[in-house]
């Protein structure tokens, strides 16, 4: 240990040093320390070559070890260098690999959404579809049951009229117990061409346009059995351009010794007592009794009930009499029953009446096939609108046909069918 070291630690032990030479003590020891590491530990009596020397060599050994960490820190450098480009070429391939995955995942998204929205959209049309026809088949079966019932309805008047005594009944008998003159159908029409020549030009267009629908040339040239609708959508008059017009189909029909005609104007017939649907019912018996191109009718079906509920004006005994008529028409003839302004007869107290004397013509309109007979084929008009008569037209696969005259449909002349009134 050097001198001086031993002589200020003596000297510290013995003399009782203050804080600031105990300071300084560990101050000195603190230089020897820096000045022998600075001098790396060198003896006192090395020689300045000797020292030279020896730091030369410590240098050479620092730079080569330097070198070495240089030399590994470059390694370590192009090694992370060459990880992170294998690293981020490995990155990009991901993406582009996941991003392909992603793109050909919603492909498949949207094939899939393409094909549930093609499957909802069958199963949606199927469902209507398969509703559509539930409800076409219980239509079907509730015009069957209706069918039925009134054939059972009819088979149990039949039959009870036939086990009453028979009476012998001909046309003329039966046409004085209906009460309708010969000449009052005519006396209709007369009445009617009367009022014909007090409309305008635009509203006489307006109902001719009737001709031209498919609606109405279907039901007089198809050789089928059918009841058209007409509305003329016009000011409800008891006798209207839709009159005329029809007094110009009768014209032209009665020309036909192939069809026979029945007619009935429902505006000349208001009257609570004498007017409704069992006035209607009346006046077309009476036409097809007095018809010259019809046979004579067998009227062996009419008891004596029967007449009593003729003459009392019982509107279904009168609908079973004019059914009965129409099955003994000829199979090559065709009937044709035009009934105007049936507006006038729906509401109170005839609307029920009503009703069932429009079923009665639709039942006709489909048993007709059936029965051998000849076509029947019905004309209802109305001046303005039907209010309910209209909801029969609306039955799937019906015998119906509706037509609504608009104002702008209007034709310049009346058809080459039909007689100008």
């Amino acid at each position: 240990m050097p001198d001086t070291i031993i002589t200020i630690n003596t000297a510290h032990t013995l003399l009782q040093p203050e804080s600031e030479d105990t300071e300084l003590q560990i101050e000195f020891l603190r230089y020897r320390k820096i000045v022998d590491a600075l001098l790396l530990e060198i003896p006192k009596t090395s020689t300045v070559d000797d020292i030279l020397s020896r730091w030369d060599r410590q240098v050479k050994n620092f730079s080569t070890q330097l070198d070495r960490i240089e030399n590994k820190i470059e390694a370590k450098d192009s090694s992370i260098v060459d990880i992170f480009h294998r690293y981020t070429s490995m990155q990009h391939a991901f993406m582009n690999q996941l991003q392909g995955e992603l793109a050909r995942q919603g492909d498949i998204v949207r094939n899939m959404d393409y094909k549930y929205a093609e499957i909802a959209t069958m199963f949606k049309d199927h469902m209507e579809e398969s509703r559509k026809r539930e409800i076409e088949r219980e239509e079907e079966l509730r015009q069957e049951r209706e069918g039925r019932h009134r054939d059972r309805e009819t088979f149990a008047r039949e039959r009870k009229h036939y086990l009453e005594p028979r009476i012998v009944v001909t046309s003329i008998q039966l046409l004085g117990v209906l009460g309708v003159s010969l000449y009052d159908p005519w006396n209709d029409v007369d009445v009617v061409l009367n009022h014909a020549d007090h409309y305008g030009a635009n509203l006489r267009g307006q109902v001719q346009w009737l001709v031209q629908t498919a609606e109405f040339q279907g039901w007089l040239h198809e050789d089928r059995s059918s009841v058209l609708l007409a509305d003329g959508c016009m000011e409800a008059e008891f006798v209207s351009p839709m009159s005329g017009f029809c007094c110009g189909l009768i014209s032209s029909l009665i020309e036909d010794p192939d069809s026979a005609v029945a007619f009935f104007f429902a505006g000349l017939h208001t009257s609570k007592t004498l007017g409704g649907p069992t006035a209607i019912m009346r006046s077309l018996i009476a036409q097809l009794l007095l018809n010259s191109e019809l046979p004579n009718p067998n009227l062996e079906f009419v008891s004596d009930a029967i007449l009593q509920g003729c003459a009392q004006g019982h509107c279904r005994t009168l609908c079973d009499v004019f059914v009965q008529l129409i099955k003994q028409v000829p199979p090559q003839m065709q009937v044709f029953c035009i009934v105007d302004g049936i507006t006038w007869y729906e509401q109170d107290p005839w609307l029920k009446d009503m009703h069932y004397v429009a079923s009665m013509f639709e039942y006709l309109a489909k048993q007709a096939p059936s029965d051998h007979s000849g076509l029947v084929k019905v004309l209802l008009t109305s001046p303005a609108r039907s209010i309910s008569i209209v909801d029969l037209t609306m039955k799937p696969r019906s015998v119906w046909s509706h037509v609504v005259l608009a104002n702008g449909d209007v034709h310049p002349g009346m058809a080459p069918l039909l007689t100008e009134y």
